[in-house]
């Protein structure tokens, strides 16, 4: 597999100016499984590390989002995308809109990966971010990935659209999960003069 440093330049150039450092900061391919989907004809299609480890990199660091699992992982072959890696462009945008500072304590909602919980503690620290994943294999592999890669933020396991009130209050609420309505619980566990982001 080739050297790294060279895609992560690319990919920090077209983020926003304030990101910049954070996506250098933070290798996306820390975070992304083994096995990956790309769109190809309308439809996912397996890329895997160990039999194309060149091609699997260039998806992870392409500006595109990244199919991380198919039908809750229950193997079916259905082939319905219930997890991925959002396109980092809009990661950034999301996150510039956030306006974070250091010393925000921030709550995301969709760990997935744990890539966009690792760029929020590159911002705020790690002991400042919280991330909510409701599906147990994902949130798990989400943990591991963050501690290995020095962001050991508390990653819990629960329905996002429930927060997560021990931690509360929140100076951010950042979802990368898309809602209709925001949930009234974000609301309640948001500090006064916070912001909810959303998509």
């Amino acid at each position: 597999m080739r050297d790294t440093e060279g895609p992560r330049a690319r990919l920090a150039e077209a983020m926003p100016p304030a990101w910049r450092a954070a996506f250098l900061a933070v290798p996306r391919h820390a975070f992304i499984p083994d096995t990956v989907w790309v769109r190809r004809g309308g439809r996912p299609v397996a890329l895997h590390r160990r039999h194309d480890p060149d091609a699997w990199l260039a998806a992870c660091y392409a500006d595109e989002p990244l199919a991380v699992q198919l039908d809750d992982g229950d193997g079916s072959g259905r082939g319905y995308v219930t997890s991925s890696a959002s396109m980092p462009t809009t990661v950034a945008l999301m996150l510039d809109a956030a306006h974070l500072r250091p010393g925000h304590r921030v709550l995301e909602i969709g760990t997935g990966t744990g890539f966009n919980a690792a760029l929020i503690a590159w911002r705020v620290g790690a002991a400042a971010t919280t991330t909510v994943e409701i599906d147990p294999g994902l949130a798990q592999r989400a943990r591991a990935a963050l501690n290995a890669a020095g962001w050991p933020v508390e990653v819990v396991t629960g329905d996002g659209t429930r927060g997560h009130a021990p931690g509360a209050p929140y100076d951010r609420v950042v979802s990368t999960a898309a809602v209709h309505r925001v949930p009234y619980a974000w609301v309640a566990q948001t500090a006064p003069g916070g912001r909810v982001v959303t998509p």
